[in-house]
């Protein structure tokens, strides 16, 4: 379509790779909706060779046979973390000459949280610039949920940002009469609004552009805490009203989300009324609300499809 969009018309020195670890990873990534980001690539890597053949995923890594025999980890997240450090050598390939690594993995699995953190570290090593975004399990999930939060601090220890998805706060936001199901769509929501704001960030050309070397300059941390939020207005005071939503999103008031950013990252786009004075309005709100340092990147992007509509993406991280 006249929509879709080739990275490698506008920058193709950057090379951003989405890869998804265990099933929650995988169904992740198959449900990923990227706004026709057509030179993004994917990469699927798992144990269980019946769930890699189910995905759509363009590229696909099937590990561990000697220990799992083509099944599953049983939930042994110490299982996929052996694994992922035997196998890292063919993972290094898969990293090879990539700029920018999303990952996306189920914290509670064997594989999503046993796998995860090694592949983070040997992608910073390959010298990649690497967002997780983690769904959790509910907390009544009591042996899981404490086994993916030791999994959440060891992933933040290698990865420049970790966005985790509480599915406890997910539930939250679908209601209570929510099942896992959609809590897990909701998650995927977050997990295509996030890595599509990044990706136009890098890509696109707009009204204010973003180099992908200030972005790395921006995040060359390890992660500590993040927040990461959304929000969207229509009509003449369509700014105001994203930022008002923005400022409301659930996302921001989880409990383990920070109030402040030392690095953040921002994205608003709009139709072609979209006025530059009430960007840049919105922009210093933004900075002010998160206490952002000097660490900002800020992108403006102009999308016609949007009509009166306007978006407002956030992520930050502190140290």
């Amino acid at each position: 379509s006249e929509n879709s969009f080739s990275p490698a018309d506008e920058n193709p020195s950057i090379r951003i790779k989405v890869i998804g670890v265990g099933g929650a990873g995988l169904s992740l990534v198959d449900g990923l909706t990227l706004d026709n980001f057509n030179g993004v690539e994917q990469l699927a890597v798992d144990v269980d060779s019946r769930a890699l053949n189910d995905s759509i995923s363009s590229d696909k890594l099937l590990v561990g046979r000697r220990h799992t025999r083509g099944m599953g980890t049983g939930g042994e997240i110490a299982i996929g973390r052996k694994i992922a450090e035997e196998e890292k050598e063919s993972i290094r390939k898969k990293l090879e000459g990539i700029d920018m690594i999303f990952l996306l993995a189920g914290l509670g699995g064997g594989m999503g949280g046993g796998a995860t953190t090694v592949i983070a570290r040997l992608a910073r090593e390959a010298g990649a610039l690497v967002f997780a975004f983690a769904p959790l399990p509910f907390s009544w999930e009591k042996s899981r949920h404490a086994q993916a939060q030791e999994c959440l601090e060891e992933l933040r220890k290698f990865a420049n940002a970790v966005v985790p998805l509480p599915n406890d706060s997910l539930l939250q936001i679908g209601g209570m009469d929510a099942t896992a199901l959609e809590c897990f769509a909701e998650a995927g929501r977050n997990v295509s609004k996030g890595i599509s704001a990044i990706c136009s960030l890098v890509f696109r050309r707009g009204m204010i552009d973003v180099d992908f070397a200030d972005l790395r300059k921006a995040f060359n941390r390890r992660a500590g805490r993040t927040l990461f939020g959304y929000g969207e207005g229509n009509g003449q005071d369509g700014i105001r009203q994203a930022l008002r939503e923005l400022m409301l999103c659930p996302m921001l008031h989880l409990p383990d989300v920070s109030k402040a950013a030392d690095a953040i990252l921002i994205l608003i786009t709009g139709g072609t009324n979209m006025g530059m004075s009430a960007v840049n309005q919105a922009a210093l709100e933004i900075r002010d609300e998160f206490k952002a340092g000097e660490h900002v990147v800020f992108g403006a992007h102009v999308d016609e499809n949007l009509g009166d509509r306007v978006q407002i993406v956030v992520l930050g991280a502190t140290d």
